[in-house]
C-alpha cells in the first residue's frame, strides 16, 4: 500500500479547488522597502516566479521581455506547446509554460463536455492567471487606464522577474492531483517563488489539502526536507485569497495573504 511507505505523508481523494485573487503590492508597501529598492535590475531579473493558476495570455504587454537579459541557466523548465500556444509564446519574460488537466477530467469528464471556450494548453482563456501573473511580475506598461479612468502605469511587484506558468485551472477550478503535480514540477524546474491564488471552501483538514501539503501548517515555521538524493531547496510561497473569503479567513484566524519561506 502506498500509504504505508515511509516517504508518503498522506493519501487522500482528489477534490476540486477554485480561483482566488491576490492583493496589490501597494497594500504590502513594497516600494517603501529600502532593501528592495537598492536591488539592481540584474539581480531582480534573475528571480524566477512560478505561477500556478489558469495560464497566461502571452500577447499582453505585461509579459513583454524588452530589456531582459538571457534566461537564467539554472532554470530547468520547459515551454510546452498546445492549442493556440507555440514555442514563440515563451520569451525572456515567460520562460516556461506547462499545463495539467488529467485530474480535472478524472473528476469532471472531458474538458470539451463543458461546451465552453478553452485552449488545451498554457494559454489563459478566463483571465485569472494572466491577472495574478501580472500582479506578481508584470512588466512596466505606461499610459494604461480602465475606459479612460485611473490612467497611469501598470506594473507587477517585481517587473523584471521571470515567469514560469503552470496551468491547473479550467473554468475556474482545478483538481488536487493537478495542483500537486504543478508544485512538484515548479520545484524541479528551479523557481524561487511560487505564487498561487487557489483554494477550497470550506477549508479542509491539513493532511487532506493539496495546498497545505506544500504550504505547511498554518503559521508554521519553515519545514526542512532533506534526502540523500537531493540538495535542500529554499522557495518562497505566495498565497492569496479572494474578497469573498475574507470573513471566513478572519473567522478562522488565518491571514488573507501569506508569504512563507520553505525548504525542499
Amino acid at each position: 500500500m502506498i500509504a504505508e511507505r515511509k516517504s508518503v505523508v498522506s493519501v487522500f481523494e482528489s477534490k476540486m479547488n477554485h480561483a482566488q485573487t491576490t492583493h496589490s503590492w501597494d497594500f504590502l508597501g513594497m516600494d517603501s522597502i529600502p532593501q528592495y529598492n537598492k536591488l539592481t535590475v540584474e539581480s531582480k531579473s534573475d528571480v524566477i516566479i512560478g505561477v500556478i493558476d489558469s495560464g497566461v495570455w502571452p500577447e499582453s504587454r505585461s509579459f513583454d521581455d524588452t530589456g531582459l537579459g538571457p534566461i537564467p541557466e539554472r532554470f530547468k523548465g520547459e515551454c510546452v506547446t498546445g492549442d493556440n500556444f507555440t514555442l514563440s509564446n515563451c520569451n525572456r519574460k515567460i520562460i516556461g509554460a506547462r499545463f495539467y488537466y488529467k485530474g480535472y477530467e478524472q473528476l469532471n469528464g472531458p474538458l470539451e463536455s463543458k461546451n465552453l471556450y478553452f485552449s488545451r494548453s498554457a494559454r489563459d482563456t478566463d483571465g485569472h492567471g494572466s491577472h495574478t501573473a501580472s500582479i506578481v511580475a508584470g512588466s512596466v506598461v505606461p499610459n494604461v487606464s480602465f475606459v479612460g479612468l485611473a490612467q497611469g502605469t501598470a506594473r507587477g511587484g517585481a517587473p523584471s522577474a521571470r515567469l514560469a506558468i503552470y496551468k491547473t485551472l479550467w473554468f475556474g477550478n482545478g483538481g488536487d492531483d493537478d495542483i500537486l503535480k504543478a508544485f512538484d514540477d515548479a520545484i524541479s524546474d528551479g523557481v524561487d517563488i511560487i505564487s498561487i491564488s487557489i483554494g477550497s471552501s470550506p477549508q479542509r483538514y491539513f493532511l487532506n489539502d493539496s495546498l497545505s501539503m506544500h504550504l505547511g501548517e498554518e503559521f508554521s515555521f519553515p519545514v526542512q526536507l532533506e534526502t540523500r538524493e537531493a540538495p535542500i531547496l529554499q522557495i518562497m510561497l505566495l498565497l492569496g485569497s479572494s474578497p469573498s473569503q475574507q470573513a471566513q479567513l478572519i473567522e478562522s484566524s488565518r491571514p488573507t495573504f501569506i508569504l512563507e519561506i520553505r525548504k525542499f
